[in-house]
């Protein structure tokens, strides 16, 4: 599930990744130093039955697919 190098998320982009060992995917909120991203889990349809206790995160290079690009 990796990116290829040299493609990075950008801002409104909805990623999927894996978050605690369960599959997620988010919309890219900002972008931060060393490309690490924040993420809003909101747009997935069975948050509430993930038991994550966050509505967002940080994924790290690498470690993300770009499903929707909103570019």
């Amino acid at each position: 599930m990796e990116t290829p190098e040299g493609h990075e998320a950008n801002i409104g982009d909805i990623i999927s990744f894996k978050l605690n060992g369960v599959d997620a995917k988010g919309k890219v909120v900002t972008s931060s130093c060393q490309r690490c991203i924040m993420v809003d889990l909101s747009v997935m349809d069975n948050l509430e039955d993930t038991g994550f206790e966050h509505t967002h995160t940080v994924v790290g290079p690498g470690k993300y697919k770009v499903l929707h690009s909103s570019k």
